[in-house]
């Protein structure tokens, strides 16, 4: 998103476990979790986007540096939620 225009008045949610971006947590983002498993911010591709247009970054729900179980916790527990 970009707010550098000085936008105001907007009411919105963003659900975290949303990884494609379509404002809903489904079987694409688990998808997109599972292809980066296991990835890390230490290996030379974590910021590099794959064939679907994500990287293994967009996968670490929980910022922590990698896509782990807890990220897959994350996205289970928003699961079949759309945002606002």
């Amino acid at each position: 998103m970009d707010f550098s225009n000085n936008v105001s008045n907007l009411n919105f949610s963003l659900i975290n476990g949303d990884i494609d971006g379509d404002n809903k947590v489904t079987v694409f983002d688990y998808g997109l979790l599972s292809d980066f498993f296991d990835k890390n911010s230490e290996q030379p591709d974590w910021k590099v986007a794959g064939p679907e247009g994500f990287s293994p970054q967009d996968c670490d729900l929980d910022g922590d540096g990698s896509v782990t179980v807890f990220d897959y916790g994350i996205l289970s527990d928003h699961f079949g939620q759309d945002g606002e």
